[in-house]
């Protein structure tokens, strides 16, 4: 059975890009729209749209632990998204996302951090469309 699994990772929530170019506004191209948080949003949306089967974020879903306030709101608020529509969003940390991942399971609890505290994990889930998935994660 094929499944669908949007696979999400590296996205920084928080970071600002510094170089963008001045000629962008000759384009009609809002820079608030090229930011990771327009982008995990657009994600999360296209997702709900197209009825994919699962979300995987694969490591440094925010920048680092000062952004984590502001990038947590927009991560929040697209798990919630997705998990809303009947999309299962799994997780395993990368080294940016040691505080803020935890902190999202602890307070969504359909929400899969897999490899919690650096430990070997081995999650195998059974999808909406009847498939099975097996995803893992180890400390290295």
């Amino acid at each position: 059975m094929k499944s669908e699994i949007l696979c999400i990772g590296d996205i920084h929530l928080g970071r600002r890009s510094g170089k963008l170019p001045l000629e962008m506004a000759d384009y009609e191209i809002d820079p608030a729209a090229l930011t990771p948080t327009a982008t995990w949003r657009a994600a999360c949306r296209w997702a709900v749209e197209n009825d994919v089967d699962a979300v995987l974020l694969a490591g440094d879903v925010v920048e680092n632990a000062q952004d984590r306030f502001e990038a947590y709101g927009h991560l929040k608020w697209g798990v919630e998204k997705l998990l809303a529509a009947g999309i299962p969003v799994f997780a395993v940390a990368g080294n940016h996302d040691y505080d803020a991942l935890p902190r999202l399971a602890d307070q969504i609890p359909d929400f899969h951090l897999i490899g919690r505290d650096s430990r070997w994990e081995v999650l195998e889930e059974e999808l909406k469309n009847g498939s099975r998935i097996k995803i893992g994660r180890a400390h290295v």
